[in-house]
């Protein structure tokens, strides 16, 4: 069972690893009233200083200067019966962990777009691309890609949004011409902005600056 990190935890790296491996081995314990022949923790890096303690305490081989931080275990503990098992409350406890794991995936996914109109609100023109992004916010582009499918959503949607704010905040600047305004967000053609700005509000960047003028 491989633990890896999708989001940097800094300082707190080790610690969150180590008390993760550390717990799911107390829960398989609990759960058979002995842990398993042959299970393992396996951790990446050299070993700490209290490595000795920690080992006293677990109960288990724990093994440094690995190629994964995991719980290696063998194949017969999937087929350890736990104590008190029962087939009614696993049933039930198994629909409560899969509506609680697609709630968190429509949050999380909710969250992901929420993080990009942050980033995108703070960047100077032009936007990132979908890979700077995804730089940015310390995951891959596919995993960026995904969540925002998942949502319904592509990252073009949500850089258009961007564009439009900034662009109707521009416009509302009488002092900046459209072309100065096309050229600061990254468009080297006016035709081209005056096409997406239409595309976005119904108006062309002329009207839509007459049209808010009046108000």
């Amino acid at each position: 069972l491989q633990l890896r990190s999708t989001r940097p935890l800094g300082v707190a790296h080790d610690f969150i690893i180590e008390a993760m491996l550390v717990g799911l081995a107390f829960m398989i314990e609990q759960l058979l009233e002995s842990l398993p022949e042959g299970l393992e923790i396996h951790r990446r890096g050299p070993a700490p200083a209290w490595l000795a303690a920690l080992r006293e305490d677990v109960g288990v081989p724990v093994r440094f200067d690995q190629s994964e931080d995991a719980l290696v275990f063998p194949l017969s503990a999937l087929e350890a019966r736990p104590r008190l098992a029962d087939p009614q409350v696993a049933a039930i406890a198994r629909e409560q962990c899969e509506m609680e794991f697609r709630q968190w995936r429509t949050e999380e996914e909710g969250v992901m777009a929420e993080r990009i109109r942050t980033a995108l609100q703070d960047h100077a023109a032009p936007l990132p691309s979908l890979e700077g992004m995804a730089d940015r916010l310390a995951v891959s582009a596919r995993t960026l890609k995904r969540h925002l499918q998942q949502a319904g959503l592509s990252y073009r949607q949500l850089q258009d949004e961007e564009r439009y704010r900034q662009a109707c905040r521009l416009l509302a600047k009488a002092e900046k011409s459209i072309s100065e305004v096309a050229y600061h967000l990254g468009y080297n053609d006016v035709a081209n902005f005056s096409k997406a700005f239409k595309r976005w509000s119904g108006l062309t960047p002329k009207g839509y600056r007459e049209q808010h003028s009046r108000v």
